[in-house]
């Protein structure tokens, strides 16, 4: 049940965007080139917005408004069931709904900035900012990784998913909460590390049961929560995974076939 429906979804979803974007779906190198880009978002929170005007009296979100996002939402994703694309909106929307816009504590989803410092102390990766929507802690801990480390902050020049889909076709990979970049990766069959929390969604349990793959993106894995609140297990699984394709690269890169000159030598005889 959730592979096909999942199959469904993944594929309403990149119809659609290979018609708005279809250079975001050219074919990936083979061997990808040091140093790797990959692309990270680590928090779900939409940007702050005043929500006033389309908030009642009491506090709750009008109806006609939930509506209205939800028909929008399903024009993209071309499928009723479009919370599978990002289960969170609602809460973000509720979460935020007493008609201030004052900073929120993340959800549990989100990692703070700092605790993904072991991650962008790897050899060999350019880390490509995905995220869009960032707080003002983690602004300042950005602002010292763009002077201090191989980072660059893609998601400045984002309008719509079809420039973070364009991006995400360029990355060797993606190291994602349960957010939405995520959710077009998957759709797009993009390579991606999804870090999640104890209690996460669902729909994360439905998994490959030898290769631990999401059954509704087989390009996804995701690494959980041991301990609540605890994200330390998880940065560091992705830590030996972006390691792991590391080492691939190094070695593809060593070989002898992948040697213009050895290539050139080969012709030759």
């Amino acid at each position: 049940m959730f592979p096909s429906f999942a199959s469904r979804l993944a594929s309403g979803v990149t119809a659609r965007l290979r018609r708005a974007t279809p250079t975001a779906f050219a074919t990936s190198p083979a061997a990808p080139r040091l140093p790797l880009k990959i692309g990270i978002a680590w928090s779900g929170r939409r940007a702050q917005f005043t929500i006033a005007n389309v908030v009642d009296t009491e506090g709750v979100a009008n109806a006609s408004t939930r509506r209205n996002a939800t028909a929008a939402a399903n024009a993209v994703a071309g499928s009723d069931a479009v919370d599978a694309m990002d289960a969170s909106n609602a809460r973000d929307l509720n979460d935020m709904a007493d008609g201030s816009d004052a900073p929120r504590p993340f959800d549990k989803r989100a990692i703070p900035l700092d605790m993904l410092m072991p991650l962008f102390a790897l050899p060999h990766v350019e880390w490509h900012v995905m995220q869009t929507d960032i707080e003002a802690a983690d602004r300042d801990v950005l602002a010292q990784l763009l002077q201090t480390h191989p980072v660059v902050h893609r998601s400045l020049a984002f309008k719509d998913f079809g420039d973070t889909a364009n991006a995400l076709a360029e990355l060797d990979h993606l190291v994602s909460i349960d957010t939405s970049v995520a959710h077009l990766a998957g759709a797009m069959a993009r390579p991606v590390t999804l870090l999640l929390p104890l209690a996460a969604d669902w729909r994360w349990s439905a998994c490959d049961a030898v290769t631990g793959a999401s059954a509704w993106y087989p390009s996804v894995q995701p690494v959980r929560q041991r301990y609540r609140g605890d994200w330390s297990g998880p940065v560091q699984q992705a830590a030996e995974i972006v390691m792991g394709l590391v080492g691939s690269a190094l070695k593809a890169a060593s070989s002898p076939s992948a040697s213009p000159v050895s290539a050139v030598s080969r012709k030759r005889r």
